[in-house]
């Protein structure tokens, strides 16, 4: 039995799978991919472990513009064609962002840092993407000033998307094995229209 917490988002999505005890199985990011095929990914992922949930964080109540709430809506599109072409749609449910993270001391409105703090204490340690996508870094030297730090803040702040994956996956554990998933608040399960 095991349980995929998705951060999915329109610019970097990560993803952390869990066994039924809390052990991480398998992580990835969308970091190199783009939607599509992330969301590829993230299906074949579901369907080869078997998955009792996928857990994919809803976009939060307050987004108001077009150019915010458009880029994740088709990314979520494309993670649900996908996880129903591999069958895993009956398993797949959106999470909103404050229902997991008031769960987890610390963490609501504690931002990047309380959710750190959080996955710390299950023993969880995100992966420092700044080593593993190291080559995606460019060189030392003022013509590449610019896009070094553009590449090097993208990859710090995408390092603290693989805590909330861990967290939404430790969330969608916790609870499946408590009492399910099909009649929490703040967690919406995914059918055919």
């Amino acid at each position: 039995m095991s349980f995929l917490g998705v951060d999915l988002a329109a610019r970097f999505s990560a993803a952390v799978l869990l066994d039924e005890s809390g052990k991480v199985v398998l992580q990835f990011d969308s970091w190199g991919r783009d939607a599509w095929d992330f969301c590829a990914l993230l299906a074949g992922v579901a369907k080869k472990h078997d998955v009792r949930a996928v857990m994919l964080e809803d976009l939060p109540y307050g987004l108001s513009r077009q150019s915010q709430i458009k880029p994740p809506l088709r990314v979520q599109g494309m993670a649900i064609a996908f996880l129903d072409v591999t069958g895993m749609l009956d398993r797949t449910y959106f999470l909103d962002p404050s229902t997991w993270q008031r769960s987890f001391e610390g963490v609501w409105k504690g931002k990047a840092e309380g959710a750190t703090t959080a996955a710390l204490r299950y023993g969880y340690v995100a992966p420092v993407l700044l080593t593993e996508y190291a080559d995606d870094v460019p060189p030392l030297g003022k013509e590449h000033s610019k896009a070094r730090s553009k590449i090097r803040a993208n990859l710090k702040k995408a390092s603290t998307d693989y805590n909330d994956s861990f967290l939404i996956a430790e969330y969608s554990r916790q609870k499946y094995l408590a009492e399910g998933l099909d009649n929490l608040k703040g967690v919406q399960k995914v059918a055919r229209l």
